[in-house]
């Protein structure tokens, strides 16, 4: 499995859609949550409202990923202004004890 990052700009004008559609929307994470490292919105400074959804997503391949974020309800309801998804690495937390302190000691041997 890879991983991926989904960035799903909000767009601020779909606020009652994204209210209308939240339970659909929160069925369907729940629906892939075993594919699903973690999610969920940035917020606006001044307002607190969601301002970019982020998911990091496993997938076999980034056709994958972009198939989940096309099928779900927020984006199918035009409540994205854009979406990005991108290949992701994790560095923290680590995926094993003493991850990154090899790969520290890797780069100092380059």
């Amino acid at each position: 499995m890879n991983c991926f990052a989904i960035l799903a700009q909000v767009d601020q004008a779909q606020m009652d859609a994204l209210k209308r559609l939240r339970p659909e929307h929160y069925r369907y994470l729940q629906a892939h949550q075993g594919q699903i490292k973690f999610g969920g919105p940035t917020r606006t400074p001044a307002t607190g409202i969601p301002e970019v959804m982020i998911i990091i997503f496993m997938a076999t391949d980034q056709s994958s990923a972009e198939a989940f974020i096309q099928s779900e309800p927020y984006n199918r309801n035009g409540c994205f202004k854009h979406v990005d998804v991108r290949a992701w690495s994790q560095v923290l937390p680590e995926v094993a004890p003493g991850a990154l302190a090899q790969t520290i000691t890797d780069l100092n041997r380059q």
